[in-house]
């Protein structure tokens, strides 16, 4: 919803604008007035940035001023204000903005615009009460109002911001615009006793001394890295969630936590960070563990954590930020001090895959096309002998011409029938 309520504030103030450079452009007498502006350039936050605006109406016109309005842009934030020609407030962020008109001789109180040399500007029967008016009598005199504008910046953002002023006549506008820049306010320490501010390392000991770090800021407190301790512990960056002044952090490298305290599995190192101040700070704890020892004791390396005692000990939240051959760096948040322990957790073995029998299909049995018939030449016909003659015995020479007498015989009576018949 404020993402919306945001958007639509720009969108209006955008649409304005746009409204008004339109009119000063179509319908607005050029040079009847000019608007000067004294404005600083940078404003700490917090303090108020205070500028005089001045309105000069040229000389021989008469120029009804109903109000004067005051668009700030910080950030994308937009505020607005309205005046009438009184400096009197009519609507907009009063809490960021204060006007006043300046009066600036015994004569403006009756008039609303303020004459040098003579003219008539006194306001006496012209009935323009809450409005400026000036009218100068010939070249070269003028009349001016002016105003005494503070902006109060404690809700401001850092940053750029931009003023608009439209001067609002009869239905025309006269308009300026000035930039200048929230910067943040100085820090001031307050004094912090003998306090020492860095670090100092003894043995196993690294002492952190700290004067001031104010509200919202994060102070990154370094190991020396000549300390024992730099090989476990890189940096402590300190996010004060208020202001926070005169202190030390001691930083110790212990080789276990006093009896009491239980153990811990898979222990890499412990550590003491003790500090007078219990609250209103969260820590961020830089840490490195040797890939050595990760290997050798079958750690898994994204499973590294910080731990804290409180009571019993409490797993912080920790992320694996790098690594390079010989470490692996990690990052832990925590929101006190105490005892601290490195631990890792144990690669899990995974069970042992067990694969389907591989079931190949059955192989087609070879087929094997018949072999053709083996065909052997047909054997060449024996050869037939034809069969010896039969030996007819001779027949005998009276058979033969027996055979012929008769036939001979049969061929003379056949012809003597058919004579006789012929006869007849």
């Amino acid at each position: 919803m404020n993402g919306i309520g945001r958007f639509k504030r720009e969108l209006t103030s955008l649409l304005i604008t746009m409204l008004i450079v339109f009119l000063l452009i179509s319908s607005a007498p050029a040079g009847a007035v000019n608007l000067r502006v004294t404005i600083p350039s940078t404003v700490e936050q917090g303090k108020s940035l205070d500028f005089n605006l001045e309105i000069e109406i040229a000389a021989n016109e008469r120029i009804k001023i109903s109000n004067i309005t005051f668009v700030l842009n910080c950030g994308g934030n937009v505020y607005n204000y309205t005046v009438d020609a009184g400096g009197n407030y009519i609507a907009g962020d009063a809490g960021i903005f204060s006007v006043n008109k300046i009066v600036a001789a015994p004569q403006a109180t009756y008039g609303y615009g303020y004459l040098i040399g003579y003219g008539y500007i006194y306001g006496y029967g012209y009935g323009y009460v809450n409005y400026g008016y000036g009218y100068g009598y010939g070249a070269p005199f003028t009349s001016y109002l002016n105003y005494s504008v503070s902006i109060n910046t404690s809700s401001l953002p850092v940053g750029s911001c931009n003023i608009e002023i439209f001067v609002w006549t009869d239905g025309k506008a006269f308009y300026t615009q000035k930039s200048f820049e929230v910067k943040k306010p100085a820090v001031v320490a307050p004094p912090v006793g003998e306090i020492t501010p860095g670090s100092i390392a003894v043995d196993n000991t690294v002492d952190i001394g700290i004067t001031y770090i104010p509200k919202g800021v994060e102070e990154e407190l370094a190991i020396p890295e000549e300390s024992t301790l730099y090989r476990y512990i890189e940096k402590i960056t300190l996010i004060a969630e208020k202001s926070l002044a005169g202190f030390i952090i001691k930083v110790k490298l212990i080789e276990e936590p006093p009896k009491e305290i239980p153990k811990i599995e898979n222990a890499y190192r412990f550590f003491e960070i003790t500090s007078p101040i219990k609250e209103g700070f969260k820590a961020k704890i830089k840490f490195k563990v040797e890939k050595k020892w990760i290997e050798e004791n079958d750690i898994d390396k994204n499973k590294v954590y910080m731990y804290r005692y409180r009571e019993a000990w409490e797993k912080l939240d920790t992320r694996k930020i790098d690594e390079d051959d010989g470490y692996v760096y990690y990052e832990a948040v925590t929101t006190g001090f105490s005892y601290y322990a490195i631990a890792g957790e144990k690669v899990v073995a995974k069970p042992p895959e067990i694969k389907p029998p591989e079931v190949k299909p059955p192989k087609p049995p070879e087929v094997k096309p018949p072999k053709p018939p083996e065909v052997k030449p047909p054997k060449p016909p024996e050869e037939v002998k034809p069969p010896a003659p039969t030996p007819v015995p001779p027949k005998p020479t009276w058979v033969k011409y027996a055979v012929i007498a008769i036939i001979i015989v049969a061929i003379i009576a056949i012809i003597a029938v058919l004579y006789l018949r012929k006869k007849e």
